[in-house]
């Protein structure tokens, strides 16, 4: 029997032997699993009825224990008899069903049965697979319109509950087939409310709104029920919070078709639903040429609501948004313009509902036309930036249906214009990126093919970013095949940009000229042949190119070049050094001619080359010579076969670990490289080929260079023989092959020989017990070399791959070295107490270098896991420095600035002792204070480690040469910041922030405001003042973050920064012809003033803030000195006339003045104090008066109105207050006022 058929049987077994006799003798008629079709109509009616008997009373079972918790027990296990009468049940039924021709007979008791099935599906109390199969039965009682039994809200709620619980998405596409039969009849009202809430479960489901049958459905129900559309948009407002903008693009869609097909009442609430998100959608924050996510969700929806050719769809929407959209183009808002921008691009061509005619329609559209022209133009770079890229998409689009004197219009704009836009790179930038759009259409693009050699020259931009756009288009037109990106720009404009770009500019050049020489279609010998010619019209651009190609070329297609490169360079000296010996076997074996017949032989051939050669001919055959020599390709031209090594050192490097990934290709490529490097090595060995050999035999693993004989020695015999003065490429190169090949050990102990005999000469080796047996001859050197040493040292540890190398291989070296420059300290104190060494070993240089690299081993030093020493301490360690500098350095500190500007002065100059010491001293605690900076960094500090180290900080900015320190204490101080926010928040328990980082901003600003640090001084000291910046922005923002803008620490902390800057400029006050000038740039200022001020006016928010408290100094602080108060009127106007981000706030300008000239009244007495500003022959009071009034003039006169640019860190609602604009604008609340 089939399996088929063995089922079917099962399935009338559970008739079997129930009490009813009339069923009994029923089933006997049964063949094959089969009962129906043998069955009369007087039969079939008795059948169902028994059923029906019986089905009741099982279900009364069940239902009968309903008081129960059903969540508790296993439904499906319980009843096990009950769930198999009633898949018989539903067997029979389908049998019934199916069985009979059209139309069928339908026994009245089987509608009945199928009622109870249906009050089956929503019925926690029936087990799951039952409930399944009563639904496939339910299914298909409607879908072939048997007698009603109702209840169709049961199936209805099932499948949705099915389709949203389920991961198959054949439920949506059962449920909607369901559905379709569902639309001309009416639910009931109290079933549907449970129904209700699962279609809007449905309606945010990706199941159904990733889905055509899903979105049907859910437009179908909603027309069925408007109420729904309340739901689903307050769900879109829910969903464009969380930026996902495909859900706001269905829902467009969904909401389109509701309008379509839906009645009067429903298109009235969606269309108050666009209405909504088109009064909101202008209004809305933005920063950028991108609206924010809730904006462009908003403009989503719209976009694809209006996106239809149904007039009356367009009719409807632009009566909902076309006022809008033109009220808001011509806002003096620019935010409210960027955004009203955007829409109309998105929504172009706008019609109006009461235009019908064709000239009409035309006008309108010249309306457009011309609105967009002025926005090409406007004063805002941003909605610059939005016409260019809404110009490409509407010409791509739109381009038959314009005219092309408008398209030109502006094209011209655009590429005569624009692309020379000095103010904003990011307009030019706009321009090449929003090009890409015309590739979209082939008219515009044969358009585009004409008008990109005219911005030939702009590829040289200055701007990165408008090079990497222009670039990323030449990548796009080269994807097409008609249009040749060498037609724009030549190959060769690209290799020169190739030659300068740094990596990120470099790949996309790579990207955009791989297949000119590497292409699997053409021929290995082509790809060799292009290389080697443009090595010689472009050797650095060949070299980048390879430098760069990793992310473009696969492994494979570098094994290849690798492999080639390798072979041709093999071939070529093979043949040469053949060659070179038939010429001498024929030299050798050649008859010696006699003196009279060379003689003879002379002469003639001299006869003949007068006679024959005239000055033309020797012209055009050196002209001839050097066209040879330009074009000669083959290997003898040593630029190629160098050119050509150092490519394969560089893939062998960039492709380091694919090789390892890989074992056959590496085998192959390393074998090849074991057996040709000998030769070559002999071969180049007196040439310039030579060192790019090295490169390349530097990045071979060492198991393959020890098959090579006397590589590894060498290597290390050039390292001894290298010169003091080496050039870091020629060092760097030696030891990072070194480092690769495990002899990062032999390194440190040659350079600790050398530091031994330099040691030697101050006794300063008595103490320590002989180093053990070396592995190299440290006697080979010509003689010792410890300041190149140190560069040595440096190549392995400040390079990252080196580091690493060494550091797992040579853990035990390192720590040994570590040890032994402990006697560093011995040699400064030596120095210290007798003045410079006269050894030349032992110069300054090389004191301040060695402590440095004793510092640094001390911040590496890290014990491996597996290792069986104790743990080292840097901290430890570090702070024992500290103690030691406190005691023997900082007494050496000098109370004036030293003058020697250099640092540390030669031994044998003329500069005076004191002078020198004083110079390495400085520098010495300088490098202290950056190895702690970098301690705290990387982690390496704690509480106990910070404290110590801002004491000594202290310590050292009081001291009378402070400036010096002003820059590592500065790093000190953003260090620290930083740990605070990283360890301890807004807690800040061990106070580490408001103590600690305080007193070190403090002090930093006291040593920047002394007397003695005038221009000429402080110029010499603080030449980058990016730390200097980056430090007080760090600490400013975070104690706005904690504390609040109104927190007395936070005021506190720009008091002390406008005193600073005012004390600043009170010590170099201007004066010309006995009388105060105020300077009226930034950069006029005193110079830490003018380093401190440009820092303040670029940030958005720190300016108003700086501005807000020297208001409120005046009235205060600075009232009590009149020169003070002329120093704060003189920085107020600098103020005024350069900082241009004020121009946005009139009216907080002018309430500043006004309080500035209240402040004059509550000086309360005009008497100069001790200063320099006594030398002034007017009356402190006039000149406070005339610099008010100049800064009036300066504000009342520059109406500036506030739609020229988008606001840059601060709101763009005017700040009536003081107050508020200095809370406002602080950055903890800049970055979400415009939320």
């Amino acid at each position: 029997m089939s399996k088929k058929k063995l089922k079917a049987s099962n399935y009338l077994t559970v008739f079997v032997g129930c009490e009813s006799d009339n069923l009994n003798n029923l089933l006997t008629k049964q063949k094959n699993g089969s009962l129906v079709p043998y069955l009369n109509e007087e039969e079939l009616d008795t059948l169902w009825e028994e059923i029906y008997l019986l089905f009741k009373a099982k279900v009364h079972i069940v239902f009968i224990s309903q008081d129960q918790d059903s969540s508790k027990r296993d439904i499906t296990k319980e009843n096990k008899d009950v769930w198999d009468f009633v898949e018989g049940v539903i067997f029979l039924a389908h049998q019934t069903i199916q069985a009979q021709p059209p139309p069928p007979h339908i026994p009245p008791c089987l509608a009945q049965n199928v009622k109870i099935l249906h009050m089956f599906l929503c019925s926690p109390l029936i087990a799951p697979s039952v409930q399944a199969c009563s639904a496939n039965l339910c299914l298909e009682w409607h879908k072939k319109e048997l007698p009603s039994v109702g209840l169709r809200e049961n199936v209805l709620k099932y499948l949705l509950k099915t389709a949203l619980n389920g991961t198959a998405i054949t439920n949506v596409y059962r449920l909607c087939e369901f559905n379709n039969g569902l639309v001309s009849k009416e639910l009931n009202k109290e079933a549907y409310k449970g129904i209700r809430n699962l279609i809007i479960q449905a309606a945010a489901s990706t199941k159904f709104l990733f889905n055509i049958k899903g979105q049907n459905f859910l437009t179908s129900r909603i027309m069925a029920d408007n109420s729904l559309v309340e739901e689903i948009y307050q769900m879109l407002k829910e969903i464009a919070c969380s930026g996902k903008k495909k859900h706001a693009d269905i829902y467009g869609k969904i909401f389109r078709e509701v309008w379509l097909l839906g009645a009067q009442d429903t298109k009235q609430l969606i269309e108050n639903c666009v209405q909504d998100i088109v009064e909101h959608v202008f209004l809305l924050p933005r920063s950028g040429i991108e609206m924010s996510k809730i904006g462009q969700l908003m403009v989503c929806f719209l976009y694809q609501f209006n996106c239809t050719k149904n007039p009356q769809i367009k009719k409807t929407f632009s009566q909902l948004s076309c006022p809008e959209i033109w009220k808001y183009l011509h806002s003096d808002n620019s935010v409210y313009r960027c955004n009203a921008t955007d829409v109309f691009f998105h929504m172009y061509p706008l019609q109006r509902p009461d235009v019908i005619t064709r000239p009409e329609t035309q006008i309108y559209l010249d309306m457009q036309h011309e609105i967009i022209k002025k926005l090409l133009l406007d004063e805002c770079p941003i909605i610059r930036c939005l016409a260019i890229r809404g110009v490409c998409k509407v010409i791509a689009t739109w381009w038959l249906s314009i005219e092309p004197e408008t398209r030109y219009g502006w094209m011209k704009i655009i590429i005569e214009d624009l692309t020379y836009d000095a103010s904003s790179p990011e307009v030019r930038c706009c321009i090449y990126r929003s090009l890409k759009h015309l590739l979209t259409n082939p008219h515009s693009t044969k358009y585009l093919e004409t008008v990109m050699p005219c911005l030939r020259e702009q590829f040289a931009d200055v701007s990165d970013k408008v090079r990497k756009a222009y670039i990323e288009l030449l990548i796009k037109i080269k994807t097409t095949e008609k249009t040749k990106h060498w037609n724009i720009v030549p190959l060769e404009q690209i290799l020169v940009h190739l030659e300068t770009e740094g990596p990120v500019l470099g790949v996309l050049l790579v990207r955009l000229v791989f297949d000119t020489f590497i292409n699997k279609k053409r021929p290995v010998t082509e790809m060799v042949r292009r290389i080697k010619l443009t090595i010689v019209e472009n050797r650095v651009a060949v070299f980048n190119f390879f430098k760069y190609i990793k992310p473009v070329m696969g492994f494979s297609d570098a094994a290849k070049v690798i492999d080639v490169f390798l072979d041709h360079i093999q071939e070529y000296v093979k043949t040469t050094i053949s060659s070179n010996r038939a010429n001498e076997e024929n030299i050798s074996t050649a008859s010696v001619m006699t003196t009279r017949q060379q003689n003879k032989r002379k002469r003639s051939t001299l006869v003949e080359n007068e006679k024959i050669v005239s000055e033309n001919d020797l012209t055009k055959e050196k002209d001839n010579d050097n066209k040879v020599s330009k074009n000669n390709l083959s290997l003898d031209n040593p630029l190629i076969t160098q050119t050509l090594i150092s490519i394969v050192g560089l893939l062998l490097k960039n492709y380091s670990k694919e090789l390892e990934n890989h074992p056959k290709e590496q085998k192959i490529i390393h074998d090849k490289c074991v057996v040709y490097f000998p030769r070559w090595f002999t071969f180049f060995k007196d040439s310039d080929i030579f060192k790019s050999l090295l490169f390349t035999i530097g990045f071979l693993p060492r198991k393959s260079t020890s098959r090579m004989n006397m590589i590894h020695g060498y290597y290390m015999s050039q390292v001894k023989k290298l010169p003091v003065d080496a050039d870091e490429s020629t060092y760097l190169l030696y030891v990072s092959a070194l480092c690769s090949w495990g002899m990062g050990g032999q390194i440190i102990e040659l350079v600790m020989g050398w530091f031994n005999d330099a040691f030697r000469a101050c006794s300063l080796n008595s103490t320590f017990t002989e180093q053990k047996q070396k592995r190299i001859k440290i006697q080979d050197a010509v003689q010792p070399k410890p300041l190149l040493g140190i560069k040595l040292l440096s190549a392995i540890f400040i390079n990252p791959a080196n580091h690493i190398k060494v550091m797992k291989s040579n853990y035990s070296e390192v720590f040994e070295l570590c040890n032994y420059l402990y006697r560093i300290k011995g040699l400064v104190e030596q120095r210290l107490k007798v003045g410079p060494l006269h050894d030349p070993l032992l110069t300054d240089e090389f004191i301040q270098e060695c402590f440095l690299m004793y510092m640094k081993l001390i911040a590496i030093l890290k014990t491996p896991e597996e290792s069986e020493r104790a743990q080292f301490d840097s901290s430890a360690k570090y702070l024992e420095l500290v103690d030691w500098a406190k005691s023997v350095l900082y007494p050496e500190v000098p109370e004036e600035i030293p003058e020697n500007e250099t640092g540390v002065a030669s031994n044998f100059t003329e500069s005076s002792s004191s002078d020198q010491t004083s110079s390495l001293v400085i520098l010495i605690l300088s490098d202290l204070l950056v190895m702690g900076q970098n301690m705290i960094d990387v982690g390496q500090a704690g509480p106990n480690f910070i404290f110590t180290l801002g004491r000594f900080t202290l310590t050292l900015l009081k001291k009378g040469s402070g400036l010096v320190f002003l820059i590592p204490s500065m790093c000190i101080l953003r260090a620290v910041v930083e740990y605070c926010k990283i360890y301890y928040g807004k807690k800040d328990e061990h106070k580490m922030f408001t103590m600690m980082a305080y007193l070190i901003y403090k002090r930093c600003l006291i040593t920047m405001s002394q007397t003695r640090y005038r221009t000429e001084v402080a110029s010499r000291y603080i030449k980058n003042s990016s730390h200097l910046n980056t430090a007080i922005s760090s600490f400013i923002e975070t104690a706005h973050h904690y504390f609040g803008a109104s927190s007395d620490f936070v005021m506190n902390i720009y008091n002390l920064l406008v005193t600073c800057v005012i004390t600043i400029i009170l010590n170099e006050i201007i004066f010309v012809n006995g009388e105060v000038e105020s300077a009226v740039k930034i950069k006029d200022l005193p110079y830490l003033a003018a380093q401190l001020m440009a820092f303040v006016q670029n940030q958005g928010y720190l300016i108003s803030c700086f501005t807000y408290h020297l208001i409120c100094g005046l009235k205060n602080t600075y009232n009590k000195k009149p020169d003070m108060f002329v120093a704060a009127l003189c920085l107020l106007h600098t103020i005024v006339i350069s900082c241009t981000k004020l121009d946005n706030n009139n009216n907080f300008m002018k309430k500043s003045l006004d309080r500035a000239q209240e402040a004059i009244a509550t000086v309360p007495s005009w008497e100069p104090s001790d200063s320099s500003l006594t030398t002034c022959n007017k009356d402190f009071r006039q000149v406070s008066e005339d610099i008010v009034l100049a800064m009036k003039k300066r504000v009342y006169s520059n109406v500036t109105s506030q739609s020229g640019s988008l606001p840059s860190g601060t709101t763009t609602n005017t700040l009536y207050d003081l107050e508020d604009l200095a809370i406002c604008t602080s950055p903890s609340v800049a970055s979400t006022s415009t939320a």
